[in-house]
């Protein structure tokens, strides 16, 4: 399991690159707290996606809980516990 602090640590280190200190907490909204564009929100994704081994198009409602930090949080687990599965039946 994908730890918060992970997630959250990889997050402001996206805004840090923005020049961003922004408090970034579970309920926090990436786009109108965090003041995430789409291309930060992209890098952001591509960054989870390489560190966690994780594909958001496997998650049928990313669309839908990408912007909560928490739901966001969630749908990696989601997804890692998902391909945990799938290896093993290999």
């Amino acid at each position: 399991m994908i730890s918060w602090k992970e997630v959250q640590t990889l997050i402001k280190s996206e805004l840090k690159e923005m020049g961003k200190e922004i408090d970034v907490c579970k309920e926090s909204r990436l786009i109108e707290d965090l003041e995430l564009d789409s291309i930060a929100l992209m890098d952001l994704f591509c960054k989870i996606e390489e560190q966690f081994g994780v594909d958001f198009t496997d998650l049928e409602d990313f669309g839908n809980r990408f912007n909560v930090c928490v739901s966001l949080w969630e749908g990696i687990n989601e997804l890692v516990e998902k391909k945990h599965f799938e290896d093993t039946k290999l």
